[in-house]
């Protein structure tokens, strides 16, 4: 998915296959998904969409702030709606590496 933060940053539906990086668009201060060839347009994922990494995921602990590996080297893209019911987010889900009780 694609939000109104790019709406001036050229964009295109993912493809199966699609080798994407993370990168931050010239004139913005939007981070998003780009193919590997071209940094400049965005590449929209649809919700549901699972992505596979080459190396297992960093990302930040919620409550420490210290950088954390990832036990799964796949994602899933997940549209979250916010209790207002109007505000939504796209989000990474990875799946835990044990049950909730």
């Amino acid at each position: 998915m694609c939000d109104y933060s790019l709406e001036h940053v050229a964009a295109r539906p993912a493809a199966v296959a699609d080798r994407l990086v993370l990168t931050t668009f010239p004139h913005t201060v939007t981070r998003g998904f780009a193919a590997e060839g071209d940094l400049n347009t965005a590449v929209c994922l649809r919700p549901g969409t699972e992505i596979a990494f080459d190396r297992p995921p960093l990302y930040e602990h919620p409550v420490t702030h210290r950088q954390v590996t990832a036990p799964q080297s796949v994602a899933r893209f997940r549209q979250v709606t916010f209790m207002c019911g109007t505000c939504t987010t796209m989000r990474l889900s990875l799946p835990m590496a044990r049950s909730c009780r």
